[in-house]
């Protein structure tokens, strides 16, 4: 039956025409362009092409990946980047402990593990996005799938049941957060500042981002949302704000990046 498959697919891309021919060609490419934008490292490409890297060295971060190198506090051993440790394609930090995704996805983490959360679960693979939040682990699997292990006493590595579709993961102090490949959002943990609690009709996000006890959102129209914690103004956005590209969420503040405004067209 494969075979078959295999003979009648040759027999049909024989038959097309040109037009018929280009016209599939691009729509395979504008299917493979959709599906690297929703990649959870699509905006590390994007940034690696802004600052001049080639194609080929792009394509290394997910197919070779690099090493690693952290300093500052070592009491629990987070600055301790594990000897012949390679092939490292993205990077988190939580408050006593690191991860590492290498570009096999599987994923390695050092430091505390008073709370369990250095202890990859086993036969944890297929993982294409990792979060650390302050004492718990969170990983995207590429089937949409979210694993979380370390601390759960507010329920923050406690995966909602049915979860999936998942594209991008953020960890706080002790909340997770999930964006949806329909660009809606998901979060548990603690909700002690109404952290966890997604504004109702929250849509068209494309990236998100936890702190301490806030989250935030950056939606499609360049624009930000933010809930939670509001104690140092971290979860006022300034007014106006608009043509926003990246977001980040610190302990009690927030980020956000803009592009300058795009130069006049010259006329001829």
């Amino acid at each position: 039956m494969k075979t078959l498959l295999l003979v009648l697919t040759a027999l049909f891309a024989a038959c097309q025409t040109p037009a018929e021919k280009a016209a599939a060609k691009a729509a395979a490419e504008a299917k493979a362009a959709a599906d690297a934008a929703k990649h959870p490292m699509a905006k590390t490409w994007a940034a690696m092409r802004r600052a001049g890297f080639k194609e080929e060295k792009i394509k290394q971060t997910l197919t070779q990946g690099g090493t690693v190198v952290a300093w500052g506090t070592n009491g629990d051993g987070q600055s301790e980047v594990p000897m012949a440790l390679s092939g490292v394609v993205a990077i988190a930090a939580g408050y006593e402990h690191t991860v590492a995704l290498k570009a096999d996805g599987t994923v390695v983490a050092w430091g505390s593990d008073a709370s369990g959360q250095t202890k990859i679960p086993a036969g944890l693979s297929g993982v294409v996005a990792i979060a650390a939040g302050g004492t718990h682990t969170v990983a995207l699997k590429a089937d949409g799938t979210v694993v979380a292990w370390g601390y759960n006493g507010d329920g923050q590595t406690t995966v909602p049941a049915g979860l999936s579709g998942v594209v991008a993961i953020a960890a706080g102090g002790f909340h997770t957060v999930a964006l949806k490949a329909d660009g809606t959002v998901v979060a548990w943990g603690w909700n002690y500042s109404g952290q966890s609690e997604v504004p109702v009709a929250l849509s068209g996000v494309v990236a998100i981002a936890a702190g301490e006890l806030h989250t935030v959102a950056l939606k499609a129209d360049g624009t930000v949302v933010a809930w939670g914690n509001n104690d140092e103004g971290q979860s006022k956005v300034p007014a106006a704000l608009s043509g926003v590209v990246a977001i980040a969420a610190g302990g009690l503040h927030t980020v956000a990046l803009k592009l300058p405004p795009a130069a006049p067209a010259v006329r001829p």
